[in-house]
Formats: C-alpha cells, sequence, structure tokens
C-alpha cells in the first residue's frame, strides 16, 4: 500500500498544503477511470462504483490514472483528483516510492495481472520451443537427405560391383569349361613361362582405389577371379581375358567397394602354379 502520510507530508511541502486541506481526506486510492454501458467516466474501489466528484469532473479526464481521495455514498463514492499518475509524476518519483506503488498495484491488481504474465510467458515459452524444435528437425532433415543420398550412391555402386564380379565370374567359369591349352606365347610375352612348380613371391603395388601395377603385368589381356569370400583375387593372363592392361597396370572396377584404399602399398601375392596365375590377398 502507498503510505498515504508520507505521501501527505510530501505533497504538502511540494503544493504548500496545510493539515486543513486533508481533513477531508478519509481514504485514498490509485484509480484509472473508464466508461461504463452507460457512457458515464467512472471506476471501481472495493467492488463498489466510483465516480467523478462535481470538483473533478473537469480534471479527471477518461483513460486517466490518479491518486484519489474517496468519499463513501454507501453503496458508492465519488472521487477527488489529488495527483494525475503520468510520465513526469512517475519520473520525479524516488526508487523507494515507485516500489511502494508496485506493491500496492501488484497486491491490488493481481489477480489480473499473474494471469496475464502467465499467458505472455506461455505463449514465448512455446513460441521458443517450436523455433528451437524446427531448427533441429530442420538440421537432422538435411543431414538425413544426405546420408540418404550418400546411401544410394552406395547401393548404386555396389549393383555395379556385384554385376562386374557376377560377369568377370561367369566369363571365368565359361571360359575355364572351354578352353583348350593356349599356344606357346613368345618368350618376350611370358612372364612366367615354363611355370615354376612351387609358389612365388611376385611384387604387385596397389597405386589407386581401383588399380593395381606390377612389372609382371605384362600382357595386354587378363582373366580376374575374385573369391567367393572375396578374400583373394586370381589373375590369369589370356588372350581372351575381359580386362585390359595397359603400362603394366590393370584397373579393377569395384576393388575400392570391397578394400578400401588410403594410401599405395606393396600387396601380399604369389604366383600359385595350381591355377597358373597371380593370386593376391585382400
Amino acid at each position: 500500500m502507498v503510505d498515504m502520510l508520507k505521501l501527505q507530508a510530501e505533497l504538502s511541502e511540494e503544493y504548500g498544503l496545510g493539515d486543513e486541506d486533508w481533513n477531508g481526506i478519509k481514504r485514498s486510492a490509485i484509480l484509472t477511470f473508464t466508461l461504463d454501458n452507460g457512457g458515464k467516466v467512472k471506476s471501481s474501489y472495493m467492488n463498489k462504483h466510483v465516480f467523478r466528484h462535481r470538483d473533478s469532473e473537469k480534471t479527471i479526464s477518461l483513460g486517466e490514472t490518479w491518486i484519489c481521495s474517496l468519499q463513501s455514498m454507501g453503496t458508492y463514492y465519488f472521487a477527488k483528483g489529488l495527483v494525475r499518475i503520468d510520465p513526469s509524476f512517475l519520473f520525479e518519483l524516488k526508487k523507494e516510492q515507485m516500489d511502494e506503488i508496485g506493491s500496492y498495484i501488484w497486491e491490488k491488481y493481481r489477480h489480473i495481472i499473474e494471469p496475464e504474465l502467465k499467458a505472455k510467458y506461455d505463449e514465448e515459452a512455446e513460441k521458443k520451443t517450436n523455433q528451437a524444435t524446427e531448427s533441429i528437425r530442420n538440421e537432422y532433415e538435411d543431414k538425413i537427405a544426405g546420408l540418404n543420398e550418400e546411401i544410394d550412391k552406395l547401393v548404386q555402386r555396389d549393383m555395379k560391383n556385384k554385376h562386374v564380379i557376377a560377369s568377370l565370374e561367369e566369363e571365368l567359369n565359361t571360359v575355364s569349361k572351354h578352353a583348350a591349352p593356349a599356344p606357346a606365347a613368345p618368350a618376350q610375352e611370358q612372364a612366367f613361362y615354363p611355370y615354376p612348380a612351387q609358389p612365388v613371391r611376385v611384387s604387385v603395388r596397389r597405386d589407386g582405389p581401383d588399380s593395381i601395377y606390377s612389372e609382371s603385368f605384362n600382357r595386354s589381356r587378363y582373366f580376374v577371379h575374385l573369391s567367393y569370400d572375396r578374400r583373394t583375387i586370381l589373375i590369369k593372363a589370356h588372350e581372351e581375358g575381359n580386362v585390359l592392361c595397359m603400362n603394366n597396370r590393370i584397373v579393377l572396377e569395384g576393388l575400392s567397394a570391397i578394400s578400401t584404399f588410403g594410401e599405395q602399398y606393396d600387396m601380399v601375392t604369389e604366383y600359385n602354379p595350381r591355377y597358373g596365375g597371380i593370386q593376391i590377398y585382400l
């Protein structure tokens, strides 16, 4: 509540009022004046209507807030304006006066202010939550779209690799069933003629994701066979082979999908006389 004795002392000093000027003031309140259904300017206090005293009808206007003295008329009050609360009035108030007025307004109108504050808080919290949710959803949708794109690429690449490997295996099986002994090639074109009776270490270097290099790759065509468990590759020279060799380098499409590549390295290999080709261990 406003400390009316303190306020009376301050107002008396500011406006030169004496004690007799305050004799008629029995009750005071801070009131805001609005229009009632009948078009009269009024306010309310303690659930009773408050009308402007005839001495304040020209002073108190619609929409203004005043510190008023109240004259009880039984079921209603007449209000005389003491001080109009406007920006200039608030600007001149001291901090303790502002605190007192604020406490008074809060206690009196808490039932109105609190629900409005809660509604405003709930609205703002919901807005912030929706914004955060939307931001997270957009972020994850972008990530999911990127992952789906990568998955599609991997699936397409895997299908291509499977097709290539299946084609190589089919051709290798067909050739193995029908192939006649190949005529001897000129000595300068043969890497292992006559074939050694024991396995021989062969130098093969992986120099790219899908390419391998060896001085022993001195034929123009090779058959390539991938084991069922994808752990070994057999490379066998053949004039009808479906893998080309250029400058001692063979490109094996899909090798990087079977065995990852980080940098060049020497592969574990040997010439296997049983199969008549170079066996590479992945």
